[in-house]
């Protein structure tokens, strides 16, 4: 099964990530975080380029997220360096809401040759 096959829109996440949100969501719960209530969140997209993030970037203010573009200091081999774009919202956070934009910002990313890099919210 290829990348692309993975992506689907009607496949669900893999257990291991599923399984990862419940985690943070058990911890923000834990820390005292009232999970009905808005709270920031910020998802991370890494790209190939500037270009590819400066493109991506509108991409997530159309899913009505404020992107961040940052270029992210690193030192491959052939000099490429990564940029990464946060996505930032006021949204509460559910298993279903974490999933759906986890899912969303995959899809999204791949699109512009990059990949999503999980999520964090406020407590």
């Amino acid at each position: 099964m290829g990348l692309l096959d993975r992506l689907k829109r009607d496949q669900p996440p893999a257990e291991g990530t599923i399984e990862a949100d419940r985690v943070v969501l058990e911890q923000l719960s834990e820390a005292g975080a009232d999970l009905s209530q808005p709270r920031e969140v910020i998802h991370h997209v890494h790209l190939p380029s500037r270009e590819a993030a400066e493109a991506f970037a509108p991409m997530v203010a159309n899913l009505g997220y404020e992107p961040r573009v940052l270029d992210v200091a690193s030192e491959p081999a052939d000099d490429v360096r990564p940029w990464t774009v946060s996505a930032t919202a006021q949204t509460v956070v559910t298993e279903e809401n974490v999933a759906a934009a986890r899912r969303a910002f995959t899809e999204l990313a791949a699109e512009y040759g990059g990949a999503y890099d999980g999520w964090q919210a406020t407590v």
